[in-house]
């Protein structure tokens, strides 16, 4: 019984750092966007000529080496 709690606490555990993971890529994500755009509304059509996914996962990736860098 001992190793299923094991196991679950184990799911867990990845689960909620994938979400976490997920969390931090979406505030990322906001942030370039809100310094992209200022203030003024923008339909999402719009941003797909801005961004693309390769500049949101390059500034994710940095974002997760920063802040590595300063936990650590």
């Amino acid at each position: 019984m001992h190793s299923c709690y094991l196991f679950l606490f184990t799911m867990v555990d990845c689960m909620t750092r994938e979400q976490q993971h997920v969390i931090d890529y979406l505030q990322t994500e906001n942030h370039i966007l809100r310094n992209k755009i200022g203030k003024k509304r923008v339909l999402i059509s719009e941003l797909v000529a801005i961004f693309t996914p390769d500049t949101i996962l390059r500034s994710h990736r940095e974002l997760i080496v920063r802040e590595s860098l300063n936990t650590a």
